[in-house]
């Protein structure tokens, strides 16, 4: 998992970055729970948690993924975090009624859209 990790992390930065990219990126396996592709106890709660939300995830990847964002958060070891929901079953559709169009975002998030 580690060495995956690093070679993904150094592909996504500058080659000037690889080195404080790579010093700041944690592997956390305790979510993992009894395997890749089963619950776990701490997944199950965070699915609950983010439903109570309006957020579905599914019942390993994205639950276990927020199950970690949601303990750093209650440790007090981040101030932000982004909790980036890339890809599930789950139907976001509801998550973006109301939402603004690209254009009427503002310039600096823009931006970062496009980067």
């Amino acid at each position: 998992f580690v060495d995956q990790a690093q070679t993904l992390a150094r592909d996504l930065v500058q080659p000037s970055a690889h080195a404080a990219v790579v010093a700041r990126l944690e592997v956390e396996r305790r979510y993992l729970g009894a395997g890749y592709g089963r619950p776990s106890d701490e997944s199950e709660r965070a699915k609950q948690q983010a439903a109570r939300s309006g957020l579905e995830l599914d019942d390993t990847y994205t639950a276990k993924a927020f199950a970690a964002a949601l303990d750093r958060i209650a440790l007090g070891r981040e101030r932000n975090v982004l909790f980036w929901h890339t890809l599930s079953s789950a139907n976001m559709a509801a998550l973006l009624n109301g939402a603004p169009e690209e254009l009427e975002l503002a310039p600096e998030i823009l931006r970062l859209a496009h980067a």
